[in-house]
């Protein structure tokens, strides 16, 4: 699976903030829970999404997947706090090198289908598009609160 799994504020640093040439990649970290109904009907279509824009991702469009099983452990419940987590299913977007750092997005099943269809974008979109799309990552899939 091109997902990986977080454990702990550490596995966080080192996977999304200090990754190498994580800069350059959009990172996609996805909070969910044992008892939570929504979760376990979006699972399916989270894999599929990370399965597809994996295989879509270049080096130099990279998107990268993590999840975080909020299981009742004090080292989860620590990197909820540490990035704000309200419920679930929620996530976090970081990519740097496009000013988005550590952006909340909610992941029901309506806000995936849109995160997907701007992955898809972000991958495939030509260079001569570049200034029309640089906030296209974000349009419609941070919460503004």
């Amino acid at each position: 699976s091109p997902i990986v799994s977080l454990f702990n504020v550490e596995d966080y640093e080192e996977h999304v903030l200090h990754s190498p040439n994580g800069d350059n990649a959009v990172c996609v970290v996805r909070f969910k829970a044992p008892w939570c109904q929504t979760c376990r009907t979006t699972n399916v279509a989270w894999e599929r999404m990370a399965s597809r824009i994996t295989k879509l991702s270049s080096a130099d469009r990279r998107v990268k997947f993590f999840s975080v099983e909020l299981d009742g452990k004090e080292e989860t419940l620590a990197l909820k706090d540490r990035l704000g987590i309200e419920g679930v299913p929620q996530g976090v977007l970081h990519h740097p090198a496009r000013g988005i750092s550590e952006r909340r997005v909610k992941l029901t099943r309506s806000k995936l289908s849109g995160l997907k269809k701007n992955l898809e974008r972000y991958c495939t979109y030509t260079r001569g598009e570049e200034g029309l799309q640089s906030g296209m990552l974000l349009d419609g899939m941070i919460d503004e609160e």
